[in-house]
């Protein structure tokens, strides 16, 4: 098992509707959130049943053709590498 520092990065447009959160897939509930950035106004653990995940609740309830970016950065514990897929030569 690994343990992983990582760090997303994402640019939505919203198309319809209202948006003041998102969720992050994450590969196990064993994951520490570090720091968070842009239009992140806080990152949680979001974890549902066998969902794992961050919650990230936004600055602001985002429109129609508004566009935000947020980041966080996670430690990740008891990653998998063998599930990795490792490219043949």
């Amino acid at each position: 098992m690994a343990k992983l520092q990582w760090t997303t990065r994402q640019t939505w447009l919203v198309t319809g509707g209202n948006i003041p959160w998102v969720t992050v897939g994450l590969a196990n509930a064993n994951y520490q959130i570090i720091s968070w950035g842009g239009a992140a106004k806080t990152v949680s653990n979001g974890n549902e049943g066998d969902w794992y995940g961050a919650r990230v609740d936004l600055n602001k309830n985002y429109l129609p053709n508004e566009k935000f970016t947020y980041n966080f950065t996670i430690i990740q514990r008891n990653f998998d590498i063998s599930e990795i897929e490792r490219p043949t030569v």
